[in-house]
């Protein structure tokens, strides 16, 4: 859920099996009610292009930030720019292919230091099997640096993860048995917000 103006937009993902995965908007202004808009790129959801898990740059309260005059949006194959957050200019983009073989982008956050100035902090998870320092995990959470002036350069990959499997519930494979690796460890991250002075990550195992 990001904020935009004094609406709120719930963006989701619906599994059309077996044609893919479509990225679809809701709206609200009340958290109660909700106006289902469909897919958010519908062009290319008409040619029979994949979008999965939507990641808005936002601020560390989950508003919504325009980017040279433009709001930013990555998923796990595009990037999106708009001047509304309804209609969207889409270009295929692997934001997340540093990370390894399976790998999603979750959330990106910037102005957390210096609003206006800050580049863009995108959280990834993914193997990380290509950032040094990663170890051996089937999923974990590590975190790319995105230019603000230019959103499709990255500029740096933190070494190792940021957020990796410890207990044993992040390291079931009940409902993953069909893949070796997931006794490994899976985590993925959900979102991220600064409030009272830390922050809190909410992330899925």
């Amino acid at each position: 859920i990001v904020k935009v103006g004094d609406a709120r937009h719930l963006l989701y993902t619906a599994y059309c099996w077996p044609k893919g995965v479509v990225l679809c908007d809701a709206v609200s202004t009340d958290l109660l009610h909700w106006e289902k808009r469909g897919p958010v790129f519908p062009r290319e959801t008409l040619r029979g292009t994949h979008s999965k898990s939507a990641c808005p740059v936002c601020d560390p309260e989950g508003n919504a930030v325009k980017l040279g005059g433009r709001y930013v949006l990555y998923t796990n194959d595009q990037l999106a720019f708009s001047d509304d957050f309804e209609h969207w200019e889409v270009e295929p983009l692997r934001a997340a292919a540093f990370s390894g073989r399976l790998n999603e982008v979750c959330v990106a956050v910037t102005d957390h230091r210096s609003p206006g100035r800050d580049d863009i902090v995108l959280f990834v998870a993914g193997t990380l099997d290509r950032v040094e320092g990663a170890g051996d995990r089937f999923y974990a959470v590590g975190e790319a640096l995105m230019s603000r002036k230019n959103p499709r350069e990255r500029l740096d990959v933190l070494p190792g993860a940021v957020l990796a499997a410890e207990h044993p519930f992040e390291r079931s494979t009940d409902r993953l048995h069909m893949v070796p690796d997931a006794g490994k460890g899976c985590i993925f991250l959900c979102s991220l917000f600064r409030h009272a002075g830390r922050w809190w990550m909410y992330y899925g195992a």
